[in-house]
């Protein structure tokens, strides 16, 4: 049976997992519309610095409001996200 923390465990490697889908797509759409190599390389730059002042934000969050009230907050966010991916073209 799963317990509680493994549950936490596998839904931040699946948010980890979109996080790199979107980023692949987004890249993806770029070189179809001609970015070059040097545009591409800045966006996936701007995409690591801001994933990783986002983490460092959501770490110390966690750490006063509980954990789970933080992975929950980011499920949801998460969620609203991909839904607001679904209506882009």
């Amino acid at each position: 049976m799963l317990q509680h923390r493994h549950i936490i465990y596998c839904t931040a490697f699946l948010i980890d997992m979109a996080v790199a889908g979107v980023t692949f797509a987004v890249s993806r759409r770029a070189a179809e519309l001609g970015a070059s190599a040097a545009d591409l390389g800045w966006l996936g730059a701007m995409w690591a610095g801001v994933y990783t002042g986002v983490v460092l934000v959501t770490g110390r969050l966690s750490d006063r409001l509980g954990r789970r009230n933080v992975a929950r907050a980011g499920c949801a966010l998460a969620a609203v996200m991909a839904g607001a991916c679904a209506f882009t073209t």
